[in-house]
């Protein structure tokens, strides 16, 4: 059975869900949502509300962004192998 495009919702996802944009679009999806359906939401920080918005609307995917930064990876190790009877550093 076919669905009309005008009676399935829209699928959103918020970015900046808990600024004040953030915070008047989901006053928007709230009143609509019979049109709007809000499936992803992320924010900078406050992981406190970003719950809290994810519980009101059923949101299983939730995105944080972190102020500090992640250490830079590894260098990664030099693999020695046997060349002709020298060693030789490559990095794999």
């Amino acid at each position: 059975m076919a669905s009309s495009a005008s009676s399935q919702r829209k699928r959103v996802v918020l970015l900046g869900a808990t600024g004040s944009i953030g915070e008047n679009t989901l006053r928007v999806i709230a009143a609509h949502r019979d049109r709007l359906e809000l499936v992803g939401i992320a924010a900078r920080g406050n992981w406190p509300r970003l719950a809290a918005i994810a519980g009101e609307f059923g949101v299983r995917h939730v995105g944080i962004f972190e102020k500090k930064p992640s250490p830079p990876p590894a260098p990664k190790r030099p693999h020695f192998q046997r060349e002709r009877g020298s060693s030789v550093a490559s990095r794999a």
